[in-house]
């Protein structure tokens, strides 16, 4: 028996899909973002060796974070300055908001669904910077006005 055309199209649409969902902002291109981002955050300010922890082994981005100058280590969620969640780990929405720490990841969907405070994903084929208020207040953080006009606020 032969698959219909309908059948085929609709299984090459779900893996065109997928792999659209998929796409993710490089990291060296991440981290720079984040690099400034981070100049925006008024509760970091004036802290001159900010530490970020990666939780799910994202060598990747420990890499490129260490690259611009960012001190960058894979650990828990409970050390560190900020916590980068890699695609496929377990955010720790609850940790970072007891300990204050900024919660942050290259995956929007974790930002939308309020699962961390900051995201770098793809909007319309272009990098786009997310903005959950909820988590971000719920951790203690304040970014300035002029980077929330640039992002896409979550609130």
């Amino acid at each position: 028996m032969r698959p219909s055309k309908t059948l085929i199209f609709i299984g090459l649409f779900a893996a065109i899909s997928m792999q659209a969902a998929a796409q993710t902002v490089p990291a060296p291109l991440q981290a720079a973002l984040f690099k400034k981002i981070l100049s925006f955050d008024k509760t970091l300010a004036g802290k001159s060796d900010i530490e970020v922890v990666v939780i799910g082994g994202a060598a990747d981005i420990i890499s490129a974070l260490n690259g611009v100058g960012i001190k960058a280590k894979a650990g828990s969620a409970a050390e560190g300055d900020v916590v980068y969640v890699a695609a496929g780990a377990t955010p720790p929405k609850a940790a970072t908001a007891k300990a204050g720490i900024l919660s942050v990841s290259g995956s929007s969907a974790f930002a939308e669904n309020g699962q961390v405070s900051v995201a770098i994903g793809i909007e319309d084929g272009k990098p786009k910077i997310f903005i959950n208020m909820n988590q971000l207040k719920a951790e203690r953080h304040e970014f300035s006005a002029d980077l929330l006009k640039l992002a896409k606020v979550i609130k």
